[in-house]
């Protein structure tokens, strides 16, 4: 066991703002990249800038985006007016009141450009803004129309961006450094927050991406004594070898009376696990006093409804009442969202910076905690290395030395390599999806900061469609089929799987049902009930628990192969099917690799990882079920 201990801010001289949040107002680079520790007002600094200026302020979760929008209109005290929420709930709220979505955005941006506001908007929302996606409704706003009328552009929670979401990233950098490098005074300004260390985001921009003193890293000050505002009271940190139930049934009796008006979070990196564990959980809470109605679930499948889509009875949502005294979540909030809890048994999830995340939803404020870690649903057979370091500590750790801790870093590891290369490939993509945006914006940026008739990124794929364009093969029309999938795939943000939706019976009057990653439902659950192939809905008629599977299957993956026609690989997860693919295509070097395109199209797919699913073949023991 070892402590964290309590650390806060220091206010600068002639300022209640803390070092990070004046660089963030005062800076006038471009391009800001900061890192600060959860709790120390990163996304306090733009509340207040959105009483005069319009901010973007792009989040990765729904959840996230509910509790800025409520801290923006509770706290800060922004006007409804000057608040907007651009995501897949509000979307659907806009459809039901037959509005067009993209013209009730069109509105905010027009509106709060003249009074200022902040817009608060997922990552999927964006992207699908820079593709041109208005321009199909006949809506004339974009990419460009933002860019003129926000003064900040922020994307929060930076850390969780995966590779994918990089050429996205880099466009937007590249379009805001060009308007600053002709008109500086009234240009936006790009700020990407994290709560790592900023230098996460160093080895994405080489030399020369950018004139130089464009783009400006910083990181908070950390103070372990005398601060102004507290971050975080002393957190004790406990590793347990014993899965989370056992600890739940274990201490859950001792912590529930210690609450003070706090909750108890319990986080699972496996979901899956979580449904195992529901029914043992409602007999523990049970036995503690608990109301079921005192419990909330928040993940991917049970914030879509009130209720669990199990037979507990927990209530679901993105988000906890005052009544909720036990909080269960899985990676979904580790994400910025503010709980008050001081007591937490936990999962340690993927790496350092996840795990540390998960501790910093414990103890806000002056408030101290304890943290309990155990054994993952999800590494049972090896303990990794960030767990092996921090499971041998003892005594008391300043947050900034923990962080620091050589065997704890990276952080976060991200594939610099393969994430620049699909950030190439993004670009060539969007040539081709939305041209005017490119010609008019993209290529005159690129030319200007480069002082050079520079090419723009995306030669890799760009050459392979020229191979297409000039060259005629029998396979022609199959190449030209994967092309199109693979830009298909490049315009997906994030890399998501495709969805199914489903319903499941619990105890309430009307069954729960919505969207859910489909090789989740394929690989964890046996086949639905029944199939309303008129909705596409699978249909259970139990509640969720009663059909998990004891041991997952392997997916089955349909993906498009330059040669023609689909590989179909069985794996367990996308890194086993990305190998199994590219041994499937290498073995073929000896009968086509002298075909058009052939060593070309290998090498892509070696570089950038992609993979062009076929979202209608895939999982083909489901498609053939229903």
């Amino acid at each position: 066991m070892f402590t964290i201990q309590a650390h806060g801010i220091k206010s600068e001289v002639g300022t209640t703002l803390s070092y990070a949040q004046n660089q963030l107002i005062q800076s006038q680079s471009p391009i800001r990249i900061c890192g600060a520790p959860t709790g120390t007002g990163k996304t306090y600094v733009f509340l207040e800038l959105a009483k005069s200026q319009l901010v973007f302020f792009v989040v990765p979760t729904q959840a996230l985006a509910k509790d800025i929008e409520k801290t923006a209109l509770k706290t800060a005290k922004l006007p409804p007016s000057q608040v907007a929420r651009w995501d897949f709930t509000t979307t659907l709220a806009w459809m039901k009141e037959a509005k067009e979505p993209w013209r009730v955005r069109k509105g905010h941006l027009e509106e709060m450009a003249q009074k200022g506001g902040i817009i608060i908007a997922t990552l999927e929302a964006l992207g699908n803004l820079v593709l041109g996606k208005p321009g199909l409704k006949n809506i004339d706003t974009g990419v460009v129309d933002l860019l003129w009328k926000v003064k900040h552009l922020v994307f929060d929670e930076a850390h969780t961006l995966n590779e994918h979401a990089f050429g996205l990233v880099h466009f937007m950098i590249t379009l805001i450094a060009d308007l600053h490098f002709k008109n500086p005074a009234d240009a936006p300004k790009l700020s990407l927050l994290s709560a790592t260390h900023s230098n996460l985001f160093t080895d994405f921009m080489k030399a020369g991406d950018l004139p130089e003193g464009f783009i400006e890293l910083f990181d908070e000050k950390i103070a372990d004594s005398d601060y102004d505002r507290p971050i975080h009271g002393d957190v004790k940190v406990a590793f347990h070898d014993k899965p989370l139930l056992e600890m739940v049934e274990e201490l859950a009796p001792t912590l529930i009376p210690q609450l003070k008006g706090k909750s108890l979070l319990l986080i699972y990196d496996s979901l899956a696990k979580f449904v195992a564990d529901e029914n043992s959980l409602v007999r523990i809470f049970d036995s503690c006093g608990l109301a079921r109605d005192q419990v909330i679930l928040i993940n991917g499948q049970d914030k879509q409804t009130p209720y669990s889509w199990g037979s507990s009875g927990f209530d679901g949502g993105s988000s906890p009442l005052p009544r909720h005294k036990i909080i269960i979540g899985t990676s979904a909030v580790e994400m910025g969202v503010n709980f008050q809890v001081n007591q937490a048994i936990i999962e340690h999830g993927i790496d350092t910076a996840a795990l540390l995340q998960r501790i910093g939803r414990v103890a806000r404020g002056a408030d101290c905690g304890q943290v309990h870690v155990c054994r993952s649903s999800l590494s049972r057979r090896k303990k990794l290395s960030f767990i092996q370091t921090l499971s041998k500590l003892s005594g008391n750790y300043t947050i900034t030395a923990l962080r620091k801790e050589p065997a704890l870093n990276p952080l976060r590891k991200i594939n610099t390599q393969r994430a620049r290369e699909l950030g190439s490939a993004y670009w060539s993509m969007l040539s081709r999806q939305h041209p005017g945006l490119m010609r008019d914006a993209a290529k005159p940026a690129v030319k200007a900061l480069s002082n050079q008739d520079k090419a723009l990124p995306g030669w890799r794929l760009d050459s392979l469609h020229t191979i297409c364009y000039k060259n005629e093969w029998l396979e022609k029309r199959q190449f030209k089929k994967w092309l199109k999938q693979i830009d298909r795939t490049l315009q997906d943000v994030r890399g998501f799987s495709p969805t199914v939706r489903v319903r499941f019976k619990n105890n309430e009057a009307a069954p729960c049902e919505g969207e859910y990653n489909r090789d989740w439902v394929h690989s964890k659950l046996v086949s639905p009930d029944e199939y309303d192939s008129e909705n596409d809905v699978c249909i259970y008629y139990k509640s969720r628990e009663n059909y998990l599977r004891d041991k997952p299957i392997l997916i089955s993956y349909a993906i498009f192969s330059p040669l023609g026609g689909i590989v179909n690989v069985e794996a367990s997860n996308i890194d086993e099917v990305r190998n199994k693919y590219l041994n499937r295509l290498e073995a073929k070097r000896g009968r086509h690799g002298r075909k058009q395109g052939f060593e070309e199209a290998l090498k892509f797919i070696q570089i950038t990882g992609l993979l062009a699913r076929d979202n209608e073949m895939d999982s083909p023991e489901v498609c053939d079920m229903i």
